[in-house]
């Protein structure tokens, strides 16, 4: 799950997820992202911003790793990218 920090800057739309593989952990059937893929994610910047502002898109990816023997605690990492407005 990827969640930004709402800015007055921009507004983030909806994140777009790869389709998953279905897999079984534990007789309990669940999607998961077996392979490497991407996730993307709209953002508007606001009509305040103006070329040459900088905007930095900052949140979370929460995540869960799996083996094939256990799934491991959730984990959250900080994501962010700067925009340069041209």
């Amino acid at each position: 799950e990827v969640k930004l920090n709402p800015t007055a800057a921009f507004k983030a739309g909806k994140v777009a997820y790869p389709k998953s593989e279905i897999m079984t952990f534990a007789d309990e059937k669940v999607p998961v992202f077996a392979k490497a893929f991407r996730l993307t994610q709209d953002v508007t910047l606001a009509k305040s911003v103006k070329p040459g502002d900088t905007v930095v898109v900052a949140g979370t990816l929460s995540y869960q790793a799996c083996d094939d023997r256990v799934c491991y605690p959730p984990e959250s990492a900080p994501v962010s990218w700067t925009i340069a407005v041209k």
